[in-house]
C-alpha cells in the first residue's frame, strides 16, 4: 500500500508506503543515474528501486523500518528526510545523511539497552512462552505479540494473555491504553501478573532465549521477535539473573478494575486526550485470581 504526500508541500514528491509484512517505507524520487548499493541495518534499510505509480516509472530511494518497536521513531526519520530533501539539489545524498544520523541514534540506544522494567517484562513473557511450548510444542511463535506493541502479549486461537511483570515490592501494575484489558473477537482474556526478581540463582535472558530458540518451530521468527522487543545479547543487563516469584492470573471480566473504551462517554476520549495509562492495585487483583502458576495458565489457554 502506497500513497503520495501532498504535492503542494514541496518540490520533491515523496511517497509513504506499508508493505505486506507491515514494514514502513518512505520513498524519495531520485534521478536514475548512479545505482545505490543496498544498505541493510538492524533498524533501517536503504535501497534504490524503480517503481511504477499511476503508469509512470520512477527511481526511488526506499528507506524502510523493519522493527515495529521503532515505528514511532521512524515518523521522526520520515519528517527529517522530507525536510532535508525539499531544499536539496541532491535528494539521494540528503536522504542518506539523515539515515546515517538516525542510525547513530539507534546505535546509541542499543548500547544503553533495555530498562530494568523492560528486562523484567521480557523475562516474564519468555517464561510464559516456554510454558506454552511445554503444553503445545508446535505452537507458533507468531502468537507472541508483545514485541510488536500490540494490545495483548499473546494472541492464541481462542485466548489472549496480557503479561505484567512486577518487582518483589511493587504494589501496582501499569496498564497502557484502553485496549490492553479489553476483549475482542469473542476470545477470553487473562491478565497474568508475575513477580520477577533478580537472584544469583536465577537465569539470564540469553539463557532462557537459547532454550526457546532450540524449542520453537521457527527460530528465525523468534529471533525477529527478540529484536523487535529491543533485545540484544550485548545489552548491559544480559548478565542479570532472574527468578519467577508469585503468579496471579486473573480472568478479565466485568468485575475487574479497568478502563476500556466502553467506560468512556460515547466510547471516545475527550478532545485533546490522545492516550490513557493507569495503575491497578495488586491487592485488588488477588481476590479475583483464578490461577496461581504459569503451568495452570498454559493448560487453560491451550486446552
Amino acid at each position: 500500500m502506497s500513497f503520495p504526500l501532498d504535492p503542494d508541500a514541496g518540490r520533491i514528491s515523496c511517497r509513504l508506503a506499508v508493505d505486506r509484512s507491515g514494514a514502513r517505507h518512505v520513498l524519495v524520487p531520485v534521478e536514475q543515474d548512479d545505482v545505490l548499493q543496498a544498505q541493510r541495518g538492524s533498524a533501517l534499510t536503504v535501497e534504490q528501486r524503480d517503481l511504477v505509480f499511476g503508469g509512470t516509472e520512477q527511481s526511488y530511494v526506499d528507506v524502510s523500518c523493519v522493527r515495529s518497536d521503532l515505528y514511532y521513531e521512524f515518523d521522526g526519520v520520515v519528517q527529517d528526510i522530507l525536510e532535508a530533501v525539499q531544499d536539496s539539489s541532491d535528494a539521494r545524498r540528503s536522504t542518506l545523511d539523515v539515515v546515517s544520523r538516525w542510525r547513530r541514534l539507534f546505535g546509541a540506544a542499543a548500547v544503553r539497552g533495555l530498562s530494568t522494567e523492560a528486562r523484567r517484562g521480557l523475562f516474564a513473557e519468555l517464561a510464559c512462552l516456554q510454558e506454552f511450548l511445554t503444553v503445545d510444542p508446535e505452537l507458533s511463535v507468531d502468537g507472541w505479540r508483545g514485541p510488536l506493541r500490540e494490545p495483548h502479549d499473546f494472541e492464541l486461537s481462542s485466548v489472549c494473555v496480557e503479561v505484567k511483570a512486577s518487582g518483589a515490592i511493587s504494589e501496582a501494575v501499569r496498564v497502557h491504553g484502553l485496549e490492553q484489558l479489553d476483549l475482542h473477537d469473542d476470545k477470553s482474556l487473562y491478565l497474568a501478573v508475575i513477580t520477577v526478581v533478580e537472584d544469583a540463582e536465577g537465569r539470564t535472558i540469553p539463557e532462557l532465549a537459547e532454550d526457546l530458540r532450540s524449542a520453537v518451530t521457527d527460530p528465525s521468527l523468534f529471533a525477529g521477535r527478540l529484536l523487535s522487543a529491543g533485545w540484544s545479547d550485548e545489552d548491559p543487563g544480559a548478565d542479570s539473573r532472574y527468578l519467577l516469584g508469585a503468579v496471579c492470573v486473573v480472568p478479565v471480566a466485568a468485575g475487574i478494575p479497568r478502563i476500556v473504551r466502553s467506560s468512556l462517554v460515547a466510547g471516545v476520549l475527550p478532545t485533546g486526550v490522545g492516550r490513557v495509562e493507569y495503575s491497578i492495585d495488586r491487592d485488588a487483583l488477588v481476590p479475583l485470581a483464578a490461577m496461581s502458576s504459569l503451568t495452570e495458565l498454559a493448560a487453560e489457554a491451550l486446552a
